[in-house]
């Protein structure tokens, strides 16, 4: 919970621990506050989720699973979608199953889910594939369109982890975009309608640079470690992104910083290169 404190004129939140809400057997693996924000929503690899009040902290509901929990979203009439390892996508209306499904025709574990409030259709990661689903009755619901694959990131190198996994999903515009961060392919915004990548952003994270000096030459190696994590889209538009290294990332919308970056450094590289070489002409020049 935040705590206001007020610094030089300018105010500053701290935030402070108000609860360890405890009942869960493992490792908590995803988190999800209902539309209103009256309810919270544990999911954990014991296979069980649980639904808090989180002002008193004072537990609601547990719902048993076949399977570790990976993932949750809740949906705009307050139903509950619950992602699991063996790759089943559950909906839990008033906290009960119904055998309230989502058929995804396939095993793969749900990596994230999310839910557009405007059109009532989900969007989610199973293994390397994205889905979008809707519901065809009853709490039922089915997959009715397939993203293609991002492109893969400029300058990876081949031995460079490149499986496709969705981790983080955003619906904007009415559910007509869908922005998604992906474990190594950085983010796409997807045009639903058309499932065709509007842009895509190169995290800055994604390439270390590092001088090193080797008899003389000064020379510029860029060493790879492309992956992202957790992300969300800001009201601005801005986009925090987890850069699994030294903290959150922010960029704005469709501009991939590293890229232009990448660019004049190419260009430096090139320049100290053809100096070290050939100093006076570099230096008559």
């Amino acid at each position: 919970m935040p705590n206001q404190q007020e610094s030089k004129g300018s105010a500053l939140f701290r935030f402070v621990c108000e609860q360890e809400l405890d009942g869960q057997a493992d490792s908590i693996t995803s988190l999800a506050f209902s539309p209103a924000g009256d309810l919270f929503a544990s999911g954990s690899e014991d296979c069980s989720v649980v639904i808090w009040v989180p002002l008193t902290g004072v537990m609601k509901h547990r719902i048993l699973m076949q399977s570790a929990v990976t993932s949750l979203a809740w949906g705009p009439q307050c139903q509950l979608f619950i992602g699991c390892l063996d790759g089943t996508l559950f909906v839990a209306k008033h906290f009960k199953m119904d055998n309230n499904s989502v058929l995804t025709g396939t095993k793969s574990a749900i990596t994230v889910v999310a839910v557009d409030s405007y059109s009532g259709h989900i969007g989610f990661g199973v293994g390397s594939e994205l889905h979008m689903a809707k519901e065809i009755g009853h709490g039922r619901y089915a997959t009715f369109s397939i993203f293609p694959s991002p492109d893969v990131l400029t300058n990876t190198p081949h031995e460079l982890d490149t499986r496709v996994q969705a981790v983080a999903l955003s619906f904007q515009d009415k559910g007509s975009r869908l922005t998604v961060a992906y474990l190594n392919h950085g983010v796409v915004c997807w045009n639903v309608k058309l499932s065709e990548a509007l842009w895509q952003i190169t995290p800055i994270h994604g390439h270390r640079l590092m001088w090193v000096s080797i008899l003389s030459l000064v020379t510029l190696v860029i060493t790879h470690q492309l992956k992202s994590g957790h992300a969300i889209v800001l009201p601005d538009k801005r986009i925090a992104l987890s850069n699994l290294c030294d903290g959150t990332d922010l960029y704005n919308e469709g501009q991939s910083i590293h890229n232009s970056i990448l660019r004049i450094l190419q260009v430096l590289l090139i320049i100290m290169l053809f100096s070290s070489l050939h100093p006076l002409l570099v230096i008559g020049w």
